[in-house]
């Protein structure tokens, strides 16, 4: 009787739950060609679904003749994997951010090198050249930017590529907060008289005294005002999407989901009265559209 192959198909996985309550998948990439013993990695998540799309990605690219051994994957090729794996269930805003930094910055001084040969000393450099060398940037730009690397280099030490963070423990140039210039009361009345006419004159009025951020008064809906208390809560913000072929307006949730309530003076909530009334008047101008 013919012996049965128990050995896996490269390409084939499975998806198990740990003690610890993350879940892991396993796959196998092939045999080595001297020892005859199979090539397995282990991919972990918080989510099952989340594995399962990691494990997909996998043994998808081997089918198709594209897997690379995560020992040999350079910065580049686990950066693009990071932006569609990790960096895609972030905001649009931030998925700008991490892509502008890793475009303009991160790719071209270490992409070429293989993610596990990057040292510590060697990402050090890099983060001195970022304000120090020919870039100059601002301190608080090179945290930024160093930021997007060592969330990279973390999202890779979960994936068991690394064993270790080498973007631990850099030196950063200090970050100074500067002192804000205060506008006078005379200041203020010469800018409110200056653009009494303008078009958006309510909006700026009530950014003065609110502190809104832009986004946070470009989302504010007119359930978010609270008449009887005074008062209007921070429910949404307004974003832009800024993705290829779709550059819409979306409304979303403050960071953390951090709703607050603004007490605002009288002047401000008469200000937000004639804005409806003009908004009421514009509507039944512009008639069925």
């Amino acid at each position: 009787m013919a012996r049965k192959n128990k050995k896996r198909e490269a390409g084939s996985g499975s998806i198990t739950k740990r003690k610890d309550g993350r879940w892991q998948g396993q796959y196998v990439s092939g045999y080595d060609p001297e020892t005859g013993k199979p090539r397995r990695h282990t991919i972990y998540g918080q989510t099952q679904k989340e594995v399962a799309e990691k494990l997909r990605a996998a043994t998808s690219s081997i089918d198709n003749g594209t897997f690379q051994e995560p020992r040999k994957i350079t910065v580049a090729e686990y950066a693009a994997e990071y932006m569609t794996t990790h960096v895609a269930t972030l905001t649009d805003s931030t998925q700008r951010s991490y892509e502008k930094n890793l475009r303009l910055h991160i790719l071209p001084a270490l992409g070429s090198r293989r993610l596990t040969d990057l040292t510590h000393r060697e990402v050090q450099r890099f983060a001195l050249s970022l304000w120090a060398g020919g870039k100059g940037l601002a301190p608080k730009t090179v945290h930024t930017v160093f930021g997007t690397l060592h969330a990279l280099l973390t999202a890779a030490q979960r994936d068991e590529i690394l064993q270790r963070n080498v973007a631990d423990f850099c030196s950063l140039p200090r970050v100074t907060q500067t002192r804000a210039k205060a506008i006078t009361s005379a200041e203020l009345n010469q800018f409110l008289d200056l653009i009494r006419k303008d078009e958006f004159y309510y909006l700026f009025f009530l950014d003065i005294f609110s502190g809104m951020r832009q986004s946070e008064i470009l989302g504010l809906r007119w359930a978010d005002i609270d008449w009887d208390r005074n008062s209007l809560v921070v429910r949404k913000q307004l974003q832009q999407k800024c993705k290829k072929g779709d550059y819409s307006y979306t409304l979303i949730d403050p960071k953390e989901n951090k709703q607050r309530r603004i007490i605002l003076a009288e002047t401000a909530m008469l200000t937000l009265q004639k804005q409806r009334t003009k908004q009421q008047r514009q509507r039944l101008a512009a008639g069925p559209l």
